[in-house]
């Protein structure tokens, strides 16, 4: 887990795919090294005192993200944020912003409306 020492006292803490995805972000932000996440990784991430976990997977790893935000949620508060394009490293401030602004707190039925509203943008694109 990239930043894993740094983040030891935040209360929320974003999980990203990539350590340049987490550097983005800033300092309350992991680098998971993908787009799944191993037991070990799970059981460090549990260990935090964070009480709230916000999934930030680069675009295009919705499903992902919903997988990983499951897993969390057995235990803690999970909101997921869906960036419109690209990697958290490749967009704009203002759109990675934007993008945790939006987070909606994870459930399925949350994750299969903004998975939808997603799919029908690329495709109308």
């Amino acid at each position: 887990l990239f930043n894993y020492d740094g983040v030891q006292d935040s209360e929320i803490v974003v999980i990203c795919e990539s350590w340049g995805s987490a550097l983005a972000v800033g300092r309350h932000a992991v680098g998971i090294n993908g787009k799944d996440m191993s037991e070990v990784q799970l059981r460090k991430l549990l260990h935090l005192k964070a009480q709230t976990f916000l999934v930030l997977l680069d675009h295009g790893a919705e499903a992902k993200a919903a997988q990983l935000a499951q897993r969390l949620a057995e235990a803690r508060r999970v909101l997921v944020a869906l960036l419109p394009w690209g990697d958290p490293n490749e967009v704009p401030k203002a759109v990675l912003n934007q993008a945790v602004a939006d987070a909606k707190v994870y459930s399925t039925s949350t994750m299969l409306r903004s998975m939808t509203v997603s799919l029908a943008a690329r495709i109308h694109r």
